[in-house]
């Protein structure tokens, strides 16, 4: 009888570790590359103050201008990341930036979107290797 205290005592360390085991093998949306890492990624009409603005997953081909914005933590030495745009799967522009030591920094790169270029869009942030660190679907109308 003393020992039935364990029976539950196990069943919720076992749940505990079915639980940490379903939570790890979840894909997370924040991606790491030697110390560089993206906390951030959203697509939007415009930048004030070094924050997005218009953030959103479907646009206008009548915008002026489309920002894919980027924020990183970066612990180890600088280091080089590219911003892909894509249309269609077709590669449209790349913005090479150089991500300083920082526990936050941000960046940019602009796109124009046109009548010709409707469809889905993507915005990729990858690392110096063309490892793809994060990914944003969205479409233009």
């Amino acid at each position: 009888m003393r020992k039935l205290w364990m029976i539950p005592f196990l069943l919720v360390v076992g749940l505990m570790l079915l639980a940490t085991q379903a939570i790890a093998s979840d894909p997370i949306d924040v991606a790491q590359s030697d110390g560089l890492t993206v906390n951030r990624h959203v697509v939007g009409t415009a930048v004030t103050d070094r924050e997005p603005e218009g953030v959103a997953d479907s646009f206008s081909y009548e915008e002026d201008e489309l920002i894919c914005f980027v924020e990183f933590a970066n612990s180890g030495e600088p280091t080089d990341a590219t911003i892909v745009w894509y249309v269609e799967g077709k590669h449209l522009y790349s913005k090479d930036v150089t991500v300083k030591t920082s526990g936050r920094y941000r960046t940019w790169a602009a796109a124009n979107p046109n009548a010709r270029r409707r469809g889905t869009w993507k915005c990729d942030v990858q690392d110096a290797d063309g490892k793809v660190l994060s990914s944003v679907q969205f479409t233009i109308d």
